[in-house]
């Protein structure tokens, strides 16, 4: 998740500046029906879209309850509102973008996909919230709970509270229980078996924070933003260096 994070976020961060719920385009409605939908961008239909589109229909079917693919022509009148909504009208073509139900840009491609990292695009509604809060250039607090009856952290609403953070800081839960989320608990490092709450702060691009106890403090958690350099968006700030 913390890897290749970047160009993701920028894509995302353009299609957000343009996005209506309202919008009647393909990929709206496949997110409605809860599915990621895979825009393939192309100039030419020629040999190299073709077999990046091929690649994506293949996986796509083969994984029709979750997802469902779409060739958007760049130059085509009619899908105008596609390209600009992802301000790709200019990128390197053919360009694949994996879009999760809420907006979250799960994978970028310009070659025809393995299965492999196809299914690394389908992700938990977890790490889904976690990746459109990161590309929304937000502070993410991500507290795994071992009962739905468990609170948020109190030094986790504190941090939230913080004037200096408020606007720009997420906190989203989710159950230690959830086989759902198995591969997202994988790979934060997590382990189910513990049995044992923790909150994973994450900062953007993709940058993890650290785990912290349900004990952590407002000031515990400010510390380790300030010494991983992502405590504010000036990059002349002395934490920025």
């Amino acid at each position: 998740m913390f890897k290749n994070l970047t160009l993701i976020c920028g894509l995302a961060l353009a299609a957000s500046l343009t996005y209506s719920s309202a919008q009647a385009d393909p990929q709206a409605r496949a997110a409605a029906e809860g599915k990621t939908t895979y825009l393939v961008f192309y100039r030419n239909w020629d040999a190299t879209a073709q077999a990046v589109g091929q690649a994506v229909k293949s996986h796509a079917e083969k994984h029709a309850a979750k997802a469902a693919w779409v060739p958007v022509g760049i130059t085509d009148p009619a899908q105008k509102a596609l390209v600009d909504k992802f301000q790709v009208g200019r990128a390197p073509m053919p360009l694949v973008l994996g879009v999760h139900p809420n907006g979250a840009i799960t994978g970028v491609f310009q070659k025809p996909m393995t299965e492999a990292e196809f299914v690394q695009t389908l992700v938990s509604p977890a790490k889904a919230e976690c990746m459109k809060g990161l590309q929304a250039n937000r502070l993410v607090l991500l507290c795994v709970q071992t009962s739905a009856q468990q609170p948020v952290p109190q030094g986790v609403k504190d941090f939230q509270a913080d004037p200096q953070f408020a606007q720009r800081t997420q906190v989203a839960t989710v159950q230690l229980n959830d086989p759902n989320e198995a591969s997202f608990f994988a790979h934060l490092q997590i382990d189910p078996q513990a049995n044992a709450p923790v909150t994973v702060f994450m900062a953007p691009p993709g940058v993890l924070v650290g785990r912290f106890p349900p004990t952590a403090s407002k000031a515990e958690l400010s510390q380790a933003l300030h010494k991983a350099g992502k405590c504010c968006d000036d990059k002349n700030c002395k934490h920025n260096h």
